[in-house]
């Protein structure tokens, strides 16, 4: 058995996922996104747009009796175009449930599971995978939170792989309280 298996909600057998140049373009289309924020002045000087703080913002939005329902692995490893590569790899083949290496925690708490394991958290990628509510990863990843920079690619994803919802970091508190009262 392979380290990433196919898996439910994972991309039809044979579909490709993102093309490397889907990949670059959404890797560049963030970059972008970065460079054009505008500096915050502060009592500390001038301070360049950091998207982490958006992705603490949108995660501390997340009630903690919801976010303990949605079992979640953060992508922060590597340049940006390496977690649009690993997200795109783990949505056409899925997560192998025997991988023995393969973390996951429940989205609140996974900051300091994370910080347990010596991860630095979600917090620093630019997504968050989730399962079904109530479900480990290795049985499918049905959402992904999508960092601010990477949400004007959430069409292209969206087409590429329609069995998984991709949710702005900002917008996820709300969907996901939708998702768990259905």
């Amino acid at each position: 058995m392979s380290d990433l298996d196919p898996v439910p909600h994972a991309v039809e057998v044979g579909s490709q996922g993102l093309s490397s140049e889907d990949i670059h373009q959404i890797a560049a289309s963030a970059l972008e996104y970065v460079r054009a924020q505008p500096r915050e002045h502060t009592q500390f000087g001038d301070v360049a747009y950091d998207p982490k703080v958006e992705m603490m913002i949108g995660l501390d939005q997340i009630p903690d009796d919801i976010g303990r329902r949605f079992d979640s692995h953060g992508i922060a490893k590597g340049l940006t175009i390496d977690q649009v590569s690993s997200l795109n790899q783990l949505l056409t083949t899925g997560i192998d449930p025997s991988r023995q290496f393969f973390h996951s925690a429940p989205l609140k708490g996974a900051v300091e599971a994370a910080a347990a394991l010596g991860a630095g958290g979600p917090l620093e990628g630019a997504f968050i995978i989730l399962g079904e509510v109530n479900k480990p990863l290795t049985e499918g990843i049905r959402y992904v939170l999508t960092n601010t920079p990477f949400v004007q690619s959430i069409p292209l994803l969206s087409g590429k792989f329609p069995q998984v919802e991709f949710i702005p970091i900002l917008s996820a508190a709300k969907r996901l309280q939708e998702v768990v009262t259905k």
